[in-house]
Order: structure tokens, then C-alpha cells, then sequence
């Protein structure tokens, strides 16, 4: 097995190089690419110290990470249409991203995603953004450790269920999601709570459990409905 294909099958190491790309510069990619090659195999580590620099310059990391894309689309869109699993993943690769054009997408409501324990996500596209009519996004047991943007945008979301992820940070950008009333992302490693949480005047019910928090701002506490379980928090 090479690195490429190590990386491929592998969902943390994606998960690590896709935060690499997503949120540094490229100095920084090359700076932090320890961090990878101490997660993969001992053979392929010493590989990885005098090849790494150059995969990710090359840009076939990038190509690995808009394959775990490729498979999440697919996985939506068959969600979408009520499958398991599409029987021709090929076939339904051409035609995801025409999908979520269409006006069934478009009046989506309730989507639940993993369809099945062997098809988990770890990545949600951007393309998300097209269900504008969404109200109930779950996310749960999946494999995602970064929240694209334009999931924000959904502004008809009231339950986001984003229960045992890989989820360490959301950003501030939360606080858009203004009719969010279910907000669950217990059994992940957040460190911080999510700035803009407070903002959402809708909020009925926030899931924090199993994560590593320290501390917690009195306004959160004063949500309907919250639970902070099993969390290192400050006395």
C-alpha cells in the first residue's frame, strides 16, 4: 500500500488533510505535515517524511479529499431519494451535482445521513447550501470533522443533529441559523463552546455532552433545556 492509498482508507487521516487545506496557508500545510506522518503506518512513514512536501504540492492530496466529497454527495442524493445505498455509485456520481438543482431537492425538508453504518460521510459539500427549505439535518455517527460554510446559509434548519462526529471547533457563523430550535452535538471534542450559540433565539434544546469543555458561559446554561454530561468543567 502507498501513502495515496493509505490516506484514501483511512477517514482521520483525510479528515487531518482536509483541515490542512481548508484553513492554512500552504507553508503551513508543510509546517504541521508531521502531524500526518505520525498517523500513518511505520513503513510508510520515512516515505512520507521525503515525499510528503511534494504530494501535497503536487495537489494529489487535494484529489483524495474531492473523492471523500464525490462519495458524501452521492450518499445525500441517495438519501435523498429514500436508497440504502445507490447500486451504481458511478452512475449517480455524474448526475450529483445536477441534483441538488432540482426541485426535489429543493423542497427537501428532512434529510438523515449516514444511510448505512458502511457508507458513513466525511465530508459534507458545499452543495448543501441548494436545501434551502431543509428543517432537520442529521448528521449523526458519521466520520466529519469540518462544517463547510454554506451549511450556515440554511436559515429554515430547526434540528441539527450532529451527535458522535469528529467535530472540535463550529464557527461563529452558527448564529445565521436563526430558526434553530435542536442543536445536539454531544460525543465530539469540542474544547470551546461554539461562539454564536447564544444568538439563536429560537434554541430549545443544546446537547454538549462527551466532549472536553472547561468552562461554560452562564448564558448557555440559561438555555431551556441544555446538557453539559460528561465535560472536565471548572467547578
Amino acid at each position: 500500500m502507498n501513502i495515496s492509498d493509505c490516506i484514501q482508507k483511512d477517514p482521520h487521516l483525510r479528515e487531518l488533510v482536509e483541515l490542512f487545506y481548508d484553513h492554512q496557508s500552504e507553508q503551513e500545510i508543510y509546517e504541521r505535515t508531521e502531524e500526518i506522518r505520525a498517523c500513518l503506518p511505520s513503513p510508510l512513514q520515512q516515505q512520507f517524511a521525503t515525499s510528503g512536501r511534494t504530494l501535497i504540492e503536487s495537489g494529489s492530496l487535494r484529489s483524495l479529499l474531492e473523492t471523500s466529497l464525490r462519495v458524501s454527495r452521492v450518499a445525500i442524493v441517495a438519501a435523498l431519494q429514500g436508497l440504502k445505498t445507490p447500486e451504481d455509485m458511478f452512475s449517480y456520481e455524474q448526475t450529483s451535482f445536477t441534483y441538488f438543482q432540482s426541485p426535489q431537492a429543493h423542497q427537501t425538508i428532512k434529510l438523515s445521513l449516514p444511510i448505512q453504518k458502511s457508507f458513513r460521510i466525511t465530508a459534507l459539500p458545499r452543495e448543501i447550501a441548494q436545501l434551502k427549505k431543509l428543517k432537520t439535518l442529521n448528521l449523526y455517527d458519521s466520520r466529519i470533522a469540518v462544517l463547510p460554510l454554506e451549511l450556515f446559509s440554511l436559515s429554515n434548519l430547526e434540528t441539527l443533529d450532529l451527535y458522535h462526529n469528529r467535530i472540535c471547533s463550529l464557527p461563529e457563523q452558527i448564529r445565521y441559523l436563526s430558526n434553530l430550535e435542536v442543536l445536539n452535538i454531544a460525543h465530539n471534542c469540542l474544547t470551546t463552546p461554539p461562539e454564536g450559540i447564544t444568538d439563536l433565539a429560537h434554541l430549545e434544546y443544546l446537547n454538549l455532552s462527551h466532549n472536553s469543555l472547561s468552562s461554560v458561559p452562564e448564558e448557555i446554561r440559561k438555555i431551556r433545556s441544555v446538557n453539559l454530561n460528561h465535560n472536565p468543567l471548572s467547578p
